[in-house]
């Protein structure tokens, strides 16, 4: 392994550091981006849970006259 002048070596260092800054900004863009991820994965859960609670409402049981859904669960609970 040969050595390198001091032309070299300053060649060098400046290309390690110009390296170590670009890698520096892909971090803090990953960062970024990790939080944008974040959000949007928690925003989508909230609307997943909506459009749950939205079908629920939708759910054939609840076209059926209160009286009919008691005397369904009190026959499934065994209370009939």
């Amino acid at each position: 392994m040969r050595t390198l002048s001091a032309t070299e070596a300053t060649s060098t260092r400046r290309t390690v550091e110009n390296f170590q800054k670009h890698l520096d900004q892909y971090d803090a863009e990953i960062l970024s981006l990790e939080n944008i991820l974040a959000s949007l994965k928690e925003k989508r859960s909230e609307l997943q849970k909506c459009i749950g609670n939205k079908c629920g409402m939708l759910a054939p049981i609840r076209r059926l006259p209160m009286d009919v859904n008691s005397d369904i669960l009190d026959w499934g609970s065994g209370g009939i």
